[in-house]
């Protein structure tokens, strides 16, 4: 019936339909073809685009360890975080530049652990990592504290008074041999990071320290021993094995 009403309309007519139809079909293929822009059209300016991102970053978040596992260190997980959790990790020490005290990355982590005088970058990230580290490196690649050509190293985050033992607890490694550096290759090694600023750290001391210590109660002497090493690491080292996220900009 369609098709009887349609061929009674007069040869003028279904021509003028099929050519509507016909210039229909040709424009909705030109706008599928065609190329949008990534910068805005108008602009004079060659500056790339930016992304601004308003972030919301509180309580708890800034102040919580990202590992708050209960069962304690397993060497055989990866941890997440600035070291590398497949790298182990000398300390480089400078009692008159404090800037150029950091954790040097010294090449893979080996079927036994690291050497008694290194430290695994996976026990490193799963004692000192807040939540907030965690945040940062996901979305820059973490907190740069020196960025210069050649050299890079991260920090961790800073830790408010809100950081009590409760959001980071105290962390303890039973018997962890070739995990950390010495005087440490043997027995139980404490952690700890509350109330430190941007440390682990323990007292009045404000610096950017990790904490270790042979004892629950980071006391000195009669055989106890508790040292300070600052929260920083060297990252994109090639001479060490670059990081999968070690980029130029």
């Amino acid at each position: 019936m369609k098709k009887q009403l349609i061929a009674s309309f007069p040869a003028s007519i279904r021509f003028l339909a099929l050519g509507i139809c016909a210039s229909l079909a040709i424009g909705l293929n030109a706008r599928a073809q065609t190329v949008l822009s990534d910068v805005p059209v108008f602009s004079a300016s060659t500056v790339p685009a930016n992304l601004l991102l308003a972030l919301s970053v509180e309580f708890p978040t800034g102040t919580v360890a990202a590992y708050t596992d209960a069962s304690g260190f397993a060497s055989a997980s990866a941890y997440l975080g600035y070291f590398d959790s497949a790298k182990c990790y000398s300390y480089q020490a400078d009692a008159v530049v404090p800037l150029n005290n950091y954790f040097v990355p010294a090449g893979a982590i080996g079927g036994t652990g690291c050497p008694a005088t290194q430290w695994s970058g996976n026990l490193l990230n799963w004692a000192s990592m807040t939540a907030l580290d965690e945040f940062r490196q996901t979305l820059t690649g973490g907190m740069r504290v020196v960025d210069m050509a050649g050299l890079t190293v991260l920090q961790r985050s800073r830790q408010t008074a809100q950081g009590s033992a409760g959001n980071f607890p105290t962390k303890s490694v039973a018997a962890p041999a070739g995990l950390v550096a010495t005087p440490f290759a043997a027995g139980a090694v404490w952690m700890r990071t509350h109330n430190g600023g941007t440390e682990l750290t323990s007292g009045t001391d404000r610096g950017v320290f990790l904490e270790v210590s042979n004892n629950s109660g980071f006391n000195t002497g009669s055989g106890n021993i508790s040292r300070l090493f600052y929260a920083r690491v060297k990252v994109c080292d090639s001479s060490a094995g670059l990081e999968a996220n070690c980029t130029r900009y």
